[in-house]
């Protein structure tokens, strides 16, 4: 089953970098960029995923590059073939603003 921008999906972390993380979902790989794992900044020791974590994230972004014209960053020196692109980030409700 292929994903879809909008979609809600579990990803099961496969590799996390310093910037980065890569998982499967649906025998598809994702990349989720560390600015996407939460709205604080700077990200919480307890935001950074780990190797086997499962982590929710919503598609935003599809691949429609061949992998080799993709950033070297998005796949690992070209470890992954990434498919698509997801944020936890999008899923957490917007802080409320304060008015003046």
């Amino acid at each position: 089953m292929d994903v879809a921008v909008g979609d809600i999906v579990t990803l099961t972390i496969i590799e996390v970098a310093g910037y980065a993380c890569w998982g499967i979902a649906d025998g598809q790989v994702g990349f989720v960029h560390c600015v996407e794992w939460s709205r604080e900044k700077p990200v919480p020791d307890d935001a950074v995923p780990k190797v086997g974590d499962h982590l929710q994230v919503k598609v935003f972004h599809l691949t429609n590059r061949p992998q080799e014209q993709l950033p070297a960053d998005v796949t690992y020196d070209g470890k992954f073939h990434v498919d698509f692109a997801g944020s936890v980030r999008l899923l957490q409700p917007e802080p409320a603003r304060e008015s003046a």
